[in-house]
């Protein structure tokens, strides 16, 4: 057994293949009806605290996307082949398969084994970190269930999410201002493309959000969406100075 709940409590139990990755992370692949996925984890949305702490990374909803893949959904031969990723936290384990063989060089079968909601101190133990709107579109559609597969890891934290997301999607259609916002609080090797605007990221934010700064508030960004100034706009002004203006 990988874990073990620190509570006995009712807990839904999928098959799944155990995936461990260069010694120290474990991947979890399983199948998993969408409406019950929605039930098991949240989506974290991107946002500041009252201190103007980044926390979450998620955008907000598409609603015409998810509009168009639910359409889909209810069609007549509907597929979604791509996964669900999702990271849970530590009250999530997993059960080896007791009496079933395996070489261990492709993976170990077992079972997964997800806290129902309502015992988690009121509160899911997955997010979601890839596939938001597909299940926000098979939890809204007219149909009775649609089973999707799913990988799953245990997170560390918060950070431990938002590299995921931002590696997830960082070959994918995705608002530049979203990954922007979220490179300053990423420690994590990124593609070059990204690493080269992580600085220029930061200034960006104190520039923003520091108390003192003349900028205060006025660059156009996710979490501060009445800014007059775009954020990509301010970027540029500050890589072009920082490799060949005041800055540099």
């Amino acid at each position: 057994m990988s874990g073990s709940p620190q509570l006995k409590q009712p807990n839904l139990r999928f098959p799944a293949l155990r995936i461990d990755q260069t010694g120290k992370r474990t991947l979890y692949a399983f199948a998993i009806d969408g409406k019950v996925l929605s039930k098991v984890a949240a989506v974290s949305r991107v946002r500041r605290d009252e201190e103007l702490s980044l926390e979450g990374y998620q955008r907000p909803e598409v609603l015409s996307h998810i509009r168009e893949i639910r359409e889909y959904l209810e069609s007549d031969d509907p597929m979604l082949p791509n996964a669900i990723v999702v990271a849970f936290d530590d009250s999530v384990y997993y059960e080896e398969a007791v009496g079933e063989g395996t070489d261990g060089s492709t993976g170990e079968h077992g079972y997964l084994l997800i806290p129902e909601p309502d015992r988690v101190h009121g509160r899911k133990p997955g997010w979601i970190v890839d596939g938001q709107q597909r299940i926000a579109a098979i939890r809204a559609a007219d149909i009775e269930a649609f089973p999707v597969f799913a990988i799953g890891f245990i997170a560390r934290n918060d950070e431990d999410q938002r590299e995921q997301f931002i590696l997830v999607n960082a070959t994918k259609p995705l608002p530049k201002g979203l990954i922007y916002e979220l490179l300053p609080v990423t420690d994590t090797r990124l593609p070059s493309r990204l690493a080269r605007r992580q600085f220029p990221a930061a200034l960006m934010e104190r520039l923003n959000f520091d108390e003192d700064s003349p900028f205060k508030g006025l660059i156009q960004t996710p979490t501060s969406p009445n800014g007059v100034v775009k954020d990509n706009s301010v970027l540029k002004m500050l890589e072009n100075s920082l490799s060949d203006g005041v800055l540099y």
